[in-house]
This record gives C-alpha cells, sequence and structure tokens, in this order.
C-alpha cells in the first residue's frame, strides 16, 4: 500500500445508495470521508494510480461487460486490501471471490458497523507494519548512501595517499641526485628511474633572452624540441606569449598526457620549461603536478645557489707563477700544500691536470661577432665542479685555453676520472648569445695528466712540445722530479 503513514483511505463500489450513505456514515464518524464509485469501470481508473487503503466492493459489481474485477491488476498482485459486501439475495454470487485474496466478507443484513471494527483493526495494524518497514527501508538506504559516501571518501582518501606517497618518493629521489653537476642533470637521472614517465623534455631561455632553447642529452627518454625564436626579449624570464608558445610545441611534437611544469629562478617569471610525457592518464590528472613544480623551482634554487663560487672568490685559485715556482721544487715533498682547509698539510706528491678548451675557444673566435660569455662560463664551470668534490685541489688559469689543476695524489686519480666525466657532459652551448647555432658543435675539452716541469707543461700550453731530443730532456727532467701519473 501506498500509504507511508498518511490517513487511512477508503473506496466504495456498491450499487445502493441507502448502503453506501450508511458506510460512508460510518467512516465518517471516524474522520474518514470514503470514495464513491457508481459502476466497475470508474472504480477501475480511480484506484489504478493510488491503491486505496481499504476498498468495499458489492459482490453484485465484480463485472461490467469486458471488464472483471479479478483482472485489476492490483487484485492481480495482491496488492489492493478488499472486503466483499454480500446479501442473503447474493450469496450464490460469493464464488467470484474464492480466488481473490481478500479480508474478509461484511453480510449487509447484518450490522455493518460491527463487522468492520475487528477488519479496520487489521488494517491500521497492516498500515503500522508498513510504515514500520517504509521507515526501515528508508533508514536502509539512509545508512546504504551514508556508506557509499564514506567508501567513496575513503577511495579519495587512499588516491591521494597514493599520489602523496609518490611526491615524496620522488622528492627522496631528487635528494639523492643532489650530487649532479646541476638541475638539468639531476633532473634526468630522476625522470629516467620513473617508470610512470614516458619522455621529458627541457626549454630555457637563452643567454639573450630571444629564444627558448633544449639542449642535447644521449638519455633515450629525453624528446629534444627544436629551438623557437621568440620574436621578443624575454630579460625577466619566460612571459606568458612564450610559455603558451612552448606548451603548443610540445604538445605537437610529444602528444597527448603531457605536463608542463614552469620552473622559476631569480626572476618572477619562470625561466625554464619541463615536459613530462607520462603513461597513466589517472596519474596526470590525480598527481599533485603543483607541488612538483614548487618543488623543482626549490631545486633549480638549490643547483643556482650551489654552483654560484667562483675560482677567484676562493683560496683553490693560484697564480701560474706560483704554479711554476711548485713545479720548479727539487723535490715535491718538501713542498707544502697550499690546502683550501684552514690546517694546511703536507703532501708527499701531487699530480697536474691540464684543461685544454681549444675547441671552445676556437669556436668562440670564430663566431664573432657573436657574442660569448667568457667570465660567466669560467666562474660556473669550477664553480659547478668544485661543488661536487670535497677534494682539495687548486686551480691554475694558464690563459683562456688552458686550464691547471693541482691535486694532492692520494686524490688524484680520482679527481681526474670525475672531472673527465664533468667536462665531457658539460652544456658550453648556454654560453654562447645564440646557442642553436652551435648545439651541434663539438666543444669538449680535452683532459689530461702533465708531467711536473715547468718546460713541460709550457710547452704544452704554447701548443709546442718541440724536438725529439728536447721531448726527451723535459721527460728526463719530469722523472727526476716525479712519476708521471698516468689514466
Amino acid at each position: 500500500m501506498n500509504n507511508k503513514g498518511q490517513q487511512l483511505s477508503v473506496a466504495l463500489l456498491t450499487k445502493d445508495l441507502n448502503e453506501t450513505k450508511e458506510i460512508s456514515d460510518i467512516f465518517r464518524k471516524t474522520g474518514v470521508i470514503p470514495h464513491f464509485y457508481e459502476d466497475l469501470k470508474s472504480f477501475w481508473y480511480g484506484t489504478i494510480e493510488n491503491i486505496p487503503s481499504l476498498c468495499l466492493v458489492d459482490v453484485t459489481k465484480m463485472s461490467a461487460k469486458e471488464l472483471l474485477f479479478k483482472n485489476h491488476p492490483h487484485i492481480k498482485t495482491d496488492k489492493m486490501p478488499v472486503v466483499f459486501l454480500y446479501s442473503q439475495q447474493t450469496l450464490p454470487l460469493l464464488y467470484s471471490t474464492f480466488e481473490i485474496a481478500h479480508l474478509g466478507l461484511i453480510n449487509k443484513s447484518s450490522n455493518i458497523g460491527g463487522q468492520l471494527k475487528p477488519i479496520l483493526k487489521r488494517i491500521n495494524s497492516t498500515m503500522d507494519l508498513q510504515n514500520e518497514i517504509e521507515k526501515g527501508q528508508a533508514f536502509k538506504r539512509q545508512t546504504e548512501h551514508q556508506a557509499l559516501k564514506y567508501t567513496e571518501t575513503m577511495e579519495v582518501f587512499k588516491q591521494r595517499e597514493y599520489y602523496n606517497d609518490a611526491l615524496k618518493e620522488l622528492m627522496k629521489a631528487f635528494a639523492s641526485a643532489r650530487s649532479a653537476s646541476d638541475f638539468f642533470e639531476a633532473c634526468s637521472k630522476v625522470f629516467t628511474s620513473l617508470n610512470v614517465i614516458a619522455e621529458y623534455s627541457f626549454l630555457e631561455l637563452s643567454e639573450n633572452g630571444q629564444k627558448l632553447i633544449s639542449q642535447r642529452s644521449s638519455n633515450k627518454k629525453f624528446r629534444r624540441i627544436p629551438s623557437l625564436w621568440l620574436g621578443k626579449t624575454c630579460l625577466q624570464g619566460i612571459e606568458p606569449f612564450a610559455q603558451n608558445m612552448a606548451s603548443q610545441v610540445g604538445l605537437d611534437i610529444m602528444g597527448g598526457e603531457l605536463m608542463s611544469l614552469m620552473i622559476k629562478g631569480r626572476t618572477e617569471l619562470p625561466e625554464k620549461i619541463i615536459f613530462l610525457k607520462v603513461i597513466d592518464e589517472d596519474f596526470l590528472n590525480c598527481f599533485d603536478w603543483h607541488s612538483l613544480e614548487n618543488f623543482l623551482s626549490g631545486q633549480n634554487a638549490y643547483f643556482e645557489l650551489k654552483n654560484i663560487s667562483a675560482p677567484d672568490e676562493i683560496e683553490r685559485y693560484i697564480s701560474p707563477w706560483k704554479l711554476m715556482d711548485i713545479l720548479d721544487e727539487s723535490s715535491v715533498k718538501d713542498f707544502k700544500y697550499q690546502s683550501t682547509k684552514s690546517d694546511d698539510h703536507t703532501a708527499d706528491e701531487v699530480y697536474l691536470i691540464d684543461i685544454d678548451f681549444s675547441n671552445l675557444i676556437d669556436l668562440a673566435r670564430s663566431k664573432f661577432p657573436m657574442r660569448f660569455y667568457w667570465g660567466k662560463f669560467f666562474k660556473e664551470f669550477f664553480g659547478k665542479f668544485i661543488a661536487q668534490y670535497t677534494i682539495d685541489f687548486q686551480i691554475i688559469s694558464m690563459g683562456v685555453e688552458h686550464i691547471g689543476i693541482l691535486v694532492p695524489q692520494t686524490s688524484g686519480n680520482s679527481l681526474f676520472a670525475g672531472l673527465k666525466v664533468f667536462a665531457n657532459n658539460y652544456p658550453y652551448w648556454r654560453y654562447f648569445e645564440d646557442a642553436e647555432i652551435i648545439l651541434a658543435k663539438s666543444m669538449k675539452p680535452t683532459v689530461k695528466m702533465v708531467p711536473l716541469s715547468p718546460e713541460a707543461y709550457l710547452k704544452i700550453v704554447e701548443g709546442n712540445v718541440g724536438s725529439p731530443v728536447q721531448q726527451s730532456n723535459i721527460a728526463t727532467r719530469a722523472n727526476q722530479n716525479t712519476t708521471t701519473a698516468t689514466i
């Protein structure tokens, strides 16, 4: 029944108006006004949508032409509560009620009100029970809804925790990559180790602020983007129009599922753009990229500060004159090595390493008047290398092409190997005004051990090792002073 706590509703289908009035008066005393139907057809359509709480039907009204009471949809499903009215004369017609579920029979010849009382009690009990059932069902629906919301909340929480853990792991990976020479190398190490990242790329402003440049890398995940001419000088970082241009080109080259991260440095605007192509759409949509972007901006600042020291600002820098004195000593053992630490120590032997920047300098000179940033290169190259090592070593500028490194023999092999790797991977192109032109050029320096002899090193610096006799004399003198270190 569709009562849901509402007042009792009664429908009457009778043939006698006097009987109808008598029954209606009984219900009126209880505050219920029955609805009267004169024929089966009107009753049929009047009760099809809203089922009454109780139907009183005269057995003489069980059929009307093609309509049969037993075929009423709610009678066929036993949903309609019905009581049948009969008299002694219509008693034989009760056979038509045998197949119908009903609440009872009322003999119109007897006291109708007395016969209705137990039926009404049963109806009220049924209605109360139905109301309780409906309340229980409503409570169940509410509980299920709350449980569903709780489950959804837990799923959101689990998802958030998963991606928070992913961000923490990524931050830990960057912490272990802080020994890298620069921000680009650190990012390359981390992104290569992450399975969720299929490809990555970088763009950064050229020194003159007129282009966005993507450096070269042999990493299998790195995707190089052609340099972008901005048509406008951006001296305070990558402006919004340039960011949009870069993002569009990145999408065209790397495809969908792409995230662009704007990396800030010393200015309000970004100075680098990182593109990450991920293989998981959920990761792309749910990962906290904003926090990663801020974190990477902090990492970028860390590497900038880490490499800010310049050789001419620290005790590592000595003059070539001082180096000649050291090499000219009759015995390196007696040389008191000038440590960069507060308490000096005596080294039994030292190694001398030469870095020959001839390829770079020749390129810088051949591209004139395109500017090469000489001072910035020298400061950042050695500042970044110094930041990687706690080894005591000293730097000697023999001009713009040759730089000497004096290091204790105990640390010489390690520093020599590290310097070769560092020098081979360094981004020299950054220090040219138009980096795009020279990206593919060979600029790597030559790193080698040299004899501990003023004459031998000066010959190397001058680019003239002399005749075979001179070479033999140089080698003999060098061997007298110390054993030449070779790797």
